[in-house]
């Protein structure tokens, strides 16, 4: 298979990548980014934000849309801009995946459901708290429009809180895992804003799932939660981080933001559809993660 990776430079690109070379599929990249990740045969710096069209690299068999933007905050002051990367980037992206026929597999969120106390399964009610959320919930929208109107086949995958080497936060609070360990790992206080329960999946675990979902393209693009369906609290997983890191940071209960619901995936549909089965526990992925950070720092907190 000749696959294109957009967003092939963020957090899940350069795994999702390196995951598609080992398994024998030659992978073209493509990003705001002069230069690719590594294991890519060709690389495209490209904005699908824009409507500068896409290069000729030849034939493209699959393409997994990673390209985003998932700041929440920043999709709370800049709705429109949000729109134009997640919204309006995907239907380019699907103009390519019509040209060449190719599957077309969707990085979307669990910010589409309204969070709830009960576990959410790909039927669950579609209320997103933030633009951020209905970006990418219009983004699923065009992806069905591509299967039912030109007959791409494809998945939709919804990604719940992933974590993992590679993922850096500068501002804002989305990427929690990231947040807290970065802390840790600098000795500064954890900072717990709320009492949600959320569901946690380790990096490799999120791209085998991709995988999974490109080798078993529906038509329309099916739906399907990528998690561990395993809830963890935001104060169990500080305390955890700290434990994990061995060190001594605070932890303040702050509670301001109370319980906006809580974000834990029913993934058996992945399971019996795609053969997907999260093999990562929190303890060991919180492990790979913090032992990144500190080969790697030192990184904003």
């Amino acid at each position: 298979m000749r696959a294109l990776v957009t967003g092939a430079t963020g957090f899940l690109g350069p795994h999702t990548v390196s995951a598609l070379a080992v398994s024998g599929h030659e992978v073209i990249s493509a990003s705001r980014a002069a230069t690719g990740p590594p294991g890519v045969a060709v690389h495209v710096a490209h904005d699908f934000a824009t409507d500068a069209p896409f290069p000729d690299v030849g034939r493209i068999d699959a393409i997994a849309h990673l390209a985003g933007d998932g700041n929440v905050q920043r999709a709370l002051a800049d709705p429109a801009r949000i729109a134009q990367l997640n919204t309006q980037g995907t239907l380019h992206a699907l103009e390519v995946a019509r040209r060449h026929d190719a599957t077309f597999l969707l990085a979307s969120t669990q910010r589409v459901y309204r969070p709830r106390r009960a576990r959410l399964g790909e039927d669950s009610v579609k209320q997103p708290p933030d633009p951020y959320g209905y970006s990418k919930l219009a983004a699923e929208l065009f992806v069905e429009m591509a299967g039912r109107i030109f007959g791409l086949r494809g998945a939709i995958l919804r990604f719940f809180t992933v974590y993992g080497p590679g993922q850096v936060i500068t501002s804002g609070t989305s990427g929690v895992v990231a947040i807290l360990g970065q802390r840790a790992v600098a000795g500064k206080p954890m900072i717990v804003l709320s009492h949600q329960r959320k569901d946690l999946v380790e990096v490799s675990d999120a791209v085998r799932g991709i995988v999974l979902a490109l080798e078993h393209p529906s038509l329309p693009a099916r739906p399907y939660n990528i998690a561990t369906g395993v809830p963890m609290s935001v104060l169990a997983l500080a305390q955890t981080i700290r434990r994990v890191a061995d060190c001594e940071s605070e932890i303040v209960e702050d509670f301001s933001e109370g319980n906006p619901g809580d974000q834990v995936a029913d993934i058996t549909r992945a399971r019996l559809e795609l053969g997907y089965e999260p093999s990562v526990g929190l303890e060991e992925g919180l492990r790979r993660y913090v032992d990144w950070l500190r080969t790697t720092g030192p990184h904003p907190a």
